[in-house]
């Protein structure tokens, strides 16, 4: 049995599309309240988030480059810190889907 994600809060970067969209359904699906990164697309992103709300889970989608560390750590952790982290507490998961 998986262990419950219930109160954790992941980033996804590239969790709009792909295994990173997958990856961010099954963190939802499993309690994880989810910030789905994209880099340029954030209307897939808020697909995503769609979904997952659909599904009574908690997200939100966050647009912003992480092809280095400097913007992507700056990027994920402003826009991820001003909304979704304040609600949940710390940020426990990251899944680098991103295609850089």
């Amino acid at each position: 049995m998986a262990a419950s994600l219930q109160g954790k809060t992941a980033v996804v970067t590239g969790g709009s599309q792909g295994i990173g969209r997958q990856i961010s359904l099954n963190l939802a699906k499993q309690g994880a309240s989810v910030v789905v990164n994209c880099s340029s697309n954030k209307q897939k992103a808020d697909e995503v988030v769609s979904q997952i709300e659909s599904e009574h889970g908690k997200a939100i989608a966050v647009q912003g480059e992480v092809s280095t560390v400097r913007q992507g750590g700056r990027n994920v952790r402003q826009s991820a810190h001003r909304r979704e982290l304040r609600r949940n507490g710390t940020l426990q998961l990251s899944d680098c889907c991103a295609g850089i």
